[in-house]
């Protein structure tokens, strides 16, 4: 209307309110808007030019008034319910009967620093109007402010709301689009699920890509039909958690999900859940990401860290806004603060009465239907740890009037959250404060954010690996601590560098072919090259590239990750090398290579091993051929201990053994074992034939028993030989004593002919059965004594099974010679009835050394060695022999003189292993 009426009449107007700030206005000049209102104090003579005139004026009148810039202004009230609210101004023109004073408005011009000559070109374009025309425009005027008070200011305003919500609105449709837009582009999947359906009325067309599964056939079905493709192990966890985030309004899973093609990949699924007023379940809406490949980037996880800061800010800032421009709609504002959590509140410090909104209640899990709590109620919610520092935060806000803090609070259920707590005083004319008013924001979930961004930068910051950021122009902006190890170079000294000095000089050039294929959206991964240290020295790397983006999308960075791959190259040379000498060996004759497994099975081997064991290769294809099914039952017990030496370290110690040929026949082997694959239970093995070794070993083994068999029958005959020389020789003295003394040495003779002679019967082994040859020997003194002892009797108690070498055997025999010849000839007088006992015994086996322990007994029942003769002090040679022989076996001899003569000898001796069993 103001629009028409201005081209009708050509006369400037505007609606302006008390304040003289301008509402509406049509047809201003240019002196007015390029001059007047741009310079402050010209501004200020506008200002109060409309403020003068809108004072005082009375409805249905209008009032004339020259403003200090010299040009003519009129104003008309709006009176709204007796109350003056607004003003209609027109102004800015001069009439046609006055003349124009030039020179004042070019020293206006000076004083205010115009433009002289633009400032006056402006100034012949003001309109020149009659005073009948004005006072006839007035009249309309005058009649439209009378129209715009009937209809009400509010309703003007109402309008002007309308307006603005349609561009509202309109901006929301577009915003929306673009976000449609994002999420159909995104390589997240979004969805929301309708509880009311059961089924999902939106899923992002990605879905495909990270499922198998089009958007169209998770649609077409339930939401127990996806629960049924994650992972069973993950099912229960997955439950709990959606029916816990059901109450919280919100939740985070992370589980396994079947692809189509059959396989399971790890998904993140973030999540809110929307209730109807009643509390019944609506919508479940969120963003699911594929987390199987995730790459961990330094600079992506920095550049989400600020943007996340930054969304937080923007959305804090939009949401402030739209509490502003929201107010009258409660409704509205409630909807705004629960999606982002944020809720506002008032206090009154006087009465200590709060107000809440609806997300306050919602944020702290309080009952709407109660009161809002009081100051000290409110610190019940404040975590303990937190009061303090929540009243010193309140006392200093309240001198510097901005309250802003993050701290924690306990709810009813003791679940803690962190909230951000912004606020700030009102003050009466007094300036002491009255009232507190601000807003509370439930930060949790962006916190948690924060602290696993952290996590992972943490991580990359303690990668073995290089990562690197560079810019699109090749300078690196970014250097973690693996690459200062792999390349040397600090932090401070690479940043800012180009990264073409890692480039060895033949591949200068190579890391911007790489960017550039980056750019045209190629993958990069585990690319193998040289790269340069500090050094000089060149090493082998394996370089992955990835995109950066900023938040609009644009690639604004190269983010690498390099790895050091030098010992692995040369590990793989040396692997190469030994599986070429390996064949070489494998593909000989010099040894039986085959490849087995735990089950039995063998699944290959070379010709030899074959020849072994006598099966064909078409054998072992067909499976014929069972490693267990070879061995006989005898050996089973060394392939169960090969086994468990396998299981526990993976290798065998080299054992024999034999296998049964396919004829049935039986050849015997070495076999070496090693596993290569324990989880599959999968190895080599090596299998030497000894059947020659084996032929060789018992030839010499038969060849041994025989040479050692005859040395004792030639020893034992040569002893037979002394022994007739010594009786010959005897013959030709007739002293009683030379006599004794040559019967004795035969005597000694003989008890050595009989060792040699039980070794020449036995298997050629240098150990006999002593306890045989004891009785042997006592029986031959008896005979040899047959005058002196027809009335004395032997009685022996002998340990079965003692088998000692000869020397032990050789100085024990002449031991016992000694010593039943001397209870022979003097324990006894002539006649006279007596026993002579000989008894051997093992007292202690020590299991560690293999020693024993053994007791040799002889003694009888005669008259007994007087108690003045000492042992060690007796003449006779054969006693002295006897002592002579217990040191040399570093033994112990005793004599005891009850009822005749006992000697008793302990001695310790290593057993041959006939005499253990």
């Amino acid at each position: 209307m103001m629009d028409n009426f201005y081209k009708i009449t050509h006369i400037p107007m505007s609606l302006g309110d008390l304040k003289g700030n301008i509402l509406v206005g049509v047809g201003w000049q240019d002196i007015c808007t390029q001059f007047h209102r741009v310079h402050p104090e010209a501004c200020k003579h506008c200002v109060e030019s409309d403020t003068r005139l809108s004072a005082g004026i009375s409805s249905g009148e209008f009032k004339l008034y020259k403003c200090k810039n010299n040009m003519w202004d009129i104003a008309t009230p709006i009176i709204v319910g007796g109350q003056h609210v607004a003003n209609i101004f027109s102004g800015q023109f001069f009439f046609e009967d006055e003349p124009l004073d030039y020179e004042i408005f070019r020293s206006q011009a000076r004083k205010y620093g115009f433009n002289e000559e633009e400032y006056i070109k402006a100034l012949e374009k003001v309109p020149r109007l009659s005073r009948e025309a004005v006072n006839t425009g007035m009249a309309f005027l005058i009649t439209f402010a009378n129209i715009l008070s009937q209809l009400g200011y509010s309703n003007f305003k109402m309008a002007h709301s309308l307006a603005e919500r349609e561009a509202l609105l309109s901006a929301l449709q577009e915003s929306e689009e673009r976000f449609r837009s994002v999420l159909e582009n995104s390589l997240d999947v979004a969805y929301r699920q309708n509880f009311q359906t059961d089924s999902y009325d939106y899923m992002s067309p990605v879905v495909k890509k990270i499922t198998g599964y089009s958007a169209q056939e998770i649609s077409s079905g339930n939401a127990s039909e996806i629960l049924g493709r994650i992972h069973p192990d993950d099912l229960p966890i997955v439950t709990s958690e959606r029916d816990r985030a059901y109450d919280t309004g919100s939740g985070t899973l992370e589980y396994r999900f079947k692809h189509k093609d059959g396989k399971y990949r790890w998904f993140a699924d973030r999540f809110t859940v929307t209730k109807g007023l009643n509390g019944k379940l609506l919508f479940s809406g969120g963003i699911i990401r594929d987390i199987t490949e995730r790459k961990k980037v330094e600079e992506a996880l920095k550049k989400a860290h600020e943007n996340l800061e930054e969304k937080v800010k923007e959305r804090t800032i939009e949401l402030e806004k739209a509490y502003n421009s929201l107010k009258e709609s409660e409704k509205g504002l409630a909807e705004a603060q629960k999606m982002a959590h944020i809720g506002n509140w008032e206090w009154e410090i006087e009465t200590d009465k709060a107000y809440w909104s609806e997300e306050m209640y919602h944020i702290f899990r309080r009952d709407p239907q109660e009161p809002a709590p009081s100051y000290n109620e409110y610190l019940g919610y404040i975590h303990p740890d937190d009061r303090d520092y929540y009243r010193n935060a309140l006392k200093k806000a309240a001198k510097e009037n901005l309250f802003v803090i993050d701290y924690r609070i306990v709810l009813a259920n003791e679940e803690e959250r962190i909230v951000h707590l912004k606020s700030e005083f009102v003050y009466n004319d007094k300036n002491i404060p009255t009232k507190v008013k601000g807003i509370v924001q439930d930060i949790t979930e962006s916190k948690k954010a924060e602290e696993k961004i952290q996590t992972l930068l943490n991580a990359i910051e303690s990668s073995d690996d290089a990562i690197i950021t560079e810019s699109l122009e090749c300078i690196i902006t970014n250097w973690n601590k693996g690459a200062e190890q792999i390349y040397s170079y600090s932090a401070e000294e690479i940043m800012g560098k180009n990264i073409s000095i890692l480039e060895p000089d033949n591949l200068k050039g190579e890391i911007i072919q790489l960017i550039e294929k980056i750019k045209q959206k190629e993958k990069i991964r585990h690319y193998k090259t040289l790269q340069r240290k500090k050094d000089g020295t060149l090493i082998n790397v394996s370089i992955t590239l990835s995109p950066v983006f900023d938040a609009s999308g644009k690639l604004v960075a190269i983010s690498g990750i390099v790895r050091d791959i030098t010992d692995h190259i040369k590990a793989e040379e040396a692997l190469h090398e030994s599986e070429i000498r390996l064949r070489g060996f494998y593909d000989s004759d010099m040894i039986g290579v085959c490849f087995y497994n735990l089950n039995g099975s063998i699944t290959e081997a070379n010709d030899k091993f074959l020849e072994i064991v006598g099966y064909t290769r078409e054998d072992l294809r067909a499976g014929q051929i069972k490693w267990n099914k070879m061995t006989p039952p005898e050996y089973s017990q060394f392939d169960d201990h090969a086994v468990a030496e396998l299981k526990s370290k993976g290798i065998s110690t080299p054992y024999e053994k034999k296998y049964t040929r396919k004829d049935g026949s039986h050849v015997p082997v070495i076999i070496g074992i090693s596993t290569f694959n324990k989880v599959l239970c999968e190895g080599v093995a090596f299998v030497l034939d000894i059947t020659e070794r084996k032929k060789a070993e018992e030839a010499l083994v038969n060849l041994e028993t025989t040479r050692k068999k005859e040395i004792h029958h030639r020893i034992k005959n040569n002893l037979q030989v002394i022994d007739s020389l010594l009786d010959l020789q005897a013959e030709k003295f007739d002293n009683p004593k030379v006599i004794e003394a040559f019967r004795e040495s035969q005597n000694r003779v003989i008890s050595m002919a009989l060792i040699h002679e039980e070794l020449y019967k036995g298997e050629g082994t240098d150990t006999l059965n002593f306890s045989e040859y004891l009785k042997k020997l006592a029986e031959n003194l008896f005979q040899t004594y047959s005058l002196s002892s027809k009335n004395l009797s032997l009685c022996t108690d002998l340990e079965e099974n003692t088998f000692f070498n000869m020397d032990t055997a050789v100085p024990l025999g002449i031991i016992v010679n000694e010593l039943v010849s001397n209870s022979l000839k003097h324990a006894f007088t002539e006649g006279q009835k007596g026993q002579i006992r000989i008894k051997l015994y093992r007292e202690e086996i020590n299991d560690e050394t293999s020693k024993s322990l053994f007791s040799l007994t002889v003694s009888d029942n005669g008259e007994g060695i007087p108690e003045n003769l000492k042992l060690e002090r007796l003449d006779s040679l054969g006693l002295q022999l006897v002592n002579i022989l217990v040191d040399q076996l570093d033994g112990k001899i005793e004599l005891k003189r009850n009822h005749g003569t006992e000697f008793r000898i302990t001695f310790s001796v290593v057993e041959n292993s006939k005499s253990m069993n």
